[in-house]
């Protein structure tokens, strides 16, 4: 199933470029790979291993709805992992979950380290907590009222730690 393998790598990669050069994962990459998995878990195993592929997909899905409700990751970002579970099956999707959150974190602090921008990020994040308490509701984050110019500062492309947790993943899994 190697070539299994490189197929969700070239995805990943293509989703990689367009959100790096458009902010945006197109809606057409996440269907067509989604499609292609399955069929390759089909292909490959049958009806079970095509089920495990939507049963992959499902529970990344239930995982980070949560987080794309509280406008932590994008809808694109949601539907790439939906992607990538659709070729990996429950067990696999979830260590390549916590890889890429744990390669996110990680790019994350080196851009805020960079940026130098640390401060006003933790500014805005502690009066955005203190808005929703004071409020006793969630508010919209105020990284979405900014200027283009303060989110890209602000922002991170969470498919370059999905892609890189399935690098990592290939040399666990």
């Amino acid at each position: 199933m190697i070539t299994t393998r490189i197929i969700l790598f070239l995805y990943l990669l293509s989703a990689v470029f367009w959100d790096s050069s458009k902010d945006k994962i197109p809606n057409w990459l996440c269907v067509i790979g989604a499609v292609s998995g399955l069929f390759l878990n089909w292909y490959h195993g049958g009806v079970g291993l095509f089920f495990k592929g939507i049963e992959g997909s499902m529970l990344v899905l239930g995982i980070l709805l949560p987080f794309w409700v509280l406008s932590v990751v994008g809808g694109g970002d949601v539907k790439l992992m939906m992607m990538a579970g659709c070729y990996l099956g429950p067990t696999p999707s979830l260590v390549l979950l916590g890889l890429s959150a744990i390669c996110n974190a990680i790019y994350g602090l080196v851009l805020l380290i960079c940026r130098k921008n640390f401060r006003k990020r933790m500014s805005l994040f502690m009066q955005y907590i203190k808005d929703c308490i004071m409020s006793g509701t969630r508010r919209e984050y105020p990284f979405n009222r900014e200027s283009a110019k303060d989110r890209q500062e602000g922002g991170i492309h969470v498919s370059y730690g999905i892609l890189a947790g399935y690098i990592i993943s290939l040399t666990i899994l």
